[in-house]
């Protein structure tokens, strides 16, 4: 890790693409620089779902390769609790996904799921034996 876990990078920087987002899109919206398109249902739903698709696929990322804790906003069992939520992504349908190399979710129980998942987990584990091995060859040398 580049920073000191108590900088709490990550949020910091998940809140600034927020706040620069937000003034992007209200600039689009309504604004000087408003887009021809901002009054077009069509367009504007298809961009909310590509929205909504990029978050549960960074959301899936941090999880799986950080072990960051999404909690959910507005439950009452969090309250009071430090008790992560379920780390599963899930899809309209309460289906677990997984995210492909393009970036689509699919239904992390089905061939498909299950291949990219393994195949995820065989990447991970030859990246931990590489860097085991520079560890093992970094430390032979300077014997």
């Amino acid at each position: 890790r580049v920073f000191p876990t108590y900088w709490n990078f990550q949020h910091g920087m998940t809140v600034y693409f927020l706040e620069k987002t937000k003034k992007h899109l209200l600039a689009l919206l309504d604004g000087a620089t408003k887009d021809k398109d901002s009054d077009n249902a069509t367009i504007l739903l298809k961009a909310l779902q590509k929205t909504i698709l990029f978050e549960k696929e960074m959301m899936a990322w941090l999880q799986r390769d950080f072990g960051t804790v999404f909690l959910v906003a507005g439950s009452s069992s969090n309250k009071g609790s430090s008790a992560p939520q379920s780390t599963a992504i899930r899809g309209d349908h309460g289906e677990e996904l997984e995210f492909d190399e393009s970036g689509r979710a699919v239904a992390a129980d089905s061939a498909q799921g299950i291949r990219i998942k393994y195949e995820r987990q065989k990447k991970e584990q030859m990246k931990g034996e590489k860097i085991a091995a520079a560890a093992l060859d970094e430390g032979r040398a300077s014997v």
